[in-house]
């Protein structure tokens, strides 16, 4: 995790430094989208989250930081038992992603690339018998394909889908009911992503 983080400020050191480049431009952009989480029992419901970016373009490629957060609650009825469990998630995530820009024409640009976050997770799971509460920190590496159109040179509006990979690690989980810590712990999902995404240029 630690080789993680490392990664992520050299990204935005790279960012920084390209934009000193005469061709360039730098922006600011925010999103709305849906994520999907593949589990080990199948798709949960579709979880909303929003993104903040600072997208800085040069030379055909972009390089764009962001800023991710999600809070959402999932219900679900326990099959042939009279219960159900809820388990509410929240996640706060910074990271960068790094796109080539395919030129379509002056208006329309397609893009392709990845987008690499860690951060923070928390989650807590509630039924009849026990609640459970775990926290702990993530790392997402993700492919992108998405495409914009320029209204004009300093306004755009898009949309990108993904494929994103997930490994959350948790050191401990603690039993509310009966007061235990259990080891850490990891584990890995893979999720899909659809967003919205204005950006405004300077």
């Amino acid at each position: 995790m630690k080789n993680a983080f490392v990664c992520l400020i050299a990204l935005f050191i790279l960012s920084v430094s390209a934009f000193s480049q005469d061709d360039s431009k730098i922006g600011v952009g925010v999103s709305y989208g849906v994520n999907l989480i593949i589990g080990i029992n199948g798709p949960v419901p579709l979880i909303n989250y929003s993104m903040i970016y600072v997208p800085i373009n040069f030379s055909g490629f972009r390089l764009e930081p962001f800023i991710m957060y999600f809070n959402s609650s999932l219900s679900s009825q326990v099959e042939e038992v009279t219960y159900q469990t809820e388990r509410k998630l929240s996640s706060f995530t910074f990271g960068s992603g790094f796109f080539y820009l395919l030129k379509a024409n002056k208006s329309v640009v397609p893009y392709l690339g990845l987008r690499i976050g860690y951060g923070s997770n928390s989650s807590t799971y509630k039924s009849q018998y026990s609640d459970t509460e775990d926290s702990g920190s993530l790392l997402s590496v993700g492919g992108i394909l998405g495409g914009e159109y320029y209204f004009s040179p300093n306004f755009s509006l898009g949309a990108d889908v993904g494929l994103v990979y997930y490994n959350f690690f948790t050191p401990s989980e603690k039993s509310a009911q009966i007061d235990t810590k259990y080891s850490s712990y990891s584990n890995s999902e893979i999720s899909t992503t659809a967003a919205i995404i204005a950006r405004i240029f300077f």
